[in-house]
C-alpha cells in the first residue's frame, strides 16, 4: 500500500484533513502532521524553507520511502519546494488551491484578509472554528505568523515559473473552478513550466478546504497515484 503525506494549508491543522483521510484510507497508507505553530503544537514563527524543513524530518524519522504527498494551498506549495530540493525524498505530488503569484501588493492584499479584529467582528463563526483548531488565544499568534510568511513571499517567493524547471517529480497541480483566491493562469503556467507538471481544474470546487467534498476530490488522487 503506498504511503501518502496529508499536508494542510495556512491557518488550518491536520484536523482539517480528516474528511479527505477517511475518504483515502482503504487505498493508502495515510500520514498527516500539523505544521509548526498550528493546531495544538505551540506557536512559533514559520516560513516555507523551515516548514519543508519539518516534513524532511518526518518522512526520514519515520522511515517512509518516497511518499507521495497532498498538499492542499500553503501544504502544497510546502511539498514543490521539498521536491525542488531534494526530488528523490518523495514520490508524486498533488496540490490544491496553490498560490504561485507573489508580490508585495499580494501580500499585503491577503494580509489584510487576515486581521483578528476584523475576523471576530466580520466573521465570527470563523474566528470560533480558528479557536477549536488552535486555541481560545493561539490562534491570534497564527495569524501574526502566518502574515509574516505572506510578507516574505511577497518580497522573494522561493517558487515561480523559472525554477519550477527543476522540480523533476511527477505533479498534479489543481485548482477548483469555483476558487476567488488562485487564478487560472498563476497556477496551469506553473504547471505547464514543471518538466513532469500536469494542470487540472476541478469542478464545482471552492478554495476552502472545508467546502471540498473529499469524496469527489479522493478518485482524482486514486488515479493520479494509483
Amino acid at each position: 500500500m503506498p504511503s501518502l503525506i496529508l499536508l494542510h494549508g495556512a491557518l488550518g491543522s491536520a484536523q482539517t484533513m480528516q474528511s479527505l483521510q477517511q475518504a483515502l484510507a482503504p487505498d493508502f497508507d495515510i500520514h498527516t502532521l500539523d505544521f509548526l505553530g498550528h493546531g495544538p503544537s505551540p506557536a512559533q514563527a514559520f516560513d516555507i524553507p523551515t516548514l519543508a524543513q519539518q516534513v524532511k524530518n518526518y518522512i526520514q524519522s519515520t522511515g517512509l520511502e518516497q511518499p507521495h504527498i497532498f498538499g492542499y494551498s500553503m501544504g502544497g506549495y510546502v511539498a514543490l519546494y521539498l521536491a525542488q530540493q531534494m526530488p528523490t525524498l518523495v514520490g508524486r505530488i498533488i496540490t490544491l488551491g496553490t498560490k504561485f503569484a507573489w508580490s508585495p501588493e499580494i501580500a499585503a492584499k491577503s494580509i489584510r484578509g487576515i486581521q483578528a479584529d476584523k475576523i471576530e467582528e466580520k466573521v465570527p463563526q470563523f474566528a470560533s472554528y480558528l479557536k477549536s483548531l488552535h486555541g481560545e488565544t493561539e490562534w491570534r499568534t497564527l495569524l501574526l505568523h502566518t502574515a509574516d510568511m505572506m510578507k516574505d513571499l511577497g518580497v522573494s517567493a522561493p517558487l515561480n515559473t523559472t525554477n519550477a524547471t527543476q522540480i523533476a517529480n511527477t505533479a498534479l497541480i489543481c485548482l477548483g473552478d469555483e476558487d476567488n483566491m488562485v487564478s487560472h493562469e498563476e497556477t496551469s503556467s506553473f504547471a505547464e513550466a514543471m518538466p513532469q507538471g500536469q494542470f487540472q481544474l476541478l469542478p464545482q470546487t471552492q478554495h476552502p478546504i472545508q467546502k471540498v467534498d473529499s469524496n469527489a476530490l479522493a478518485p482524482h488522487l486514486r488515479s493520479f497515484l494509483l
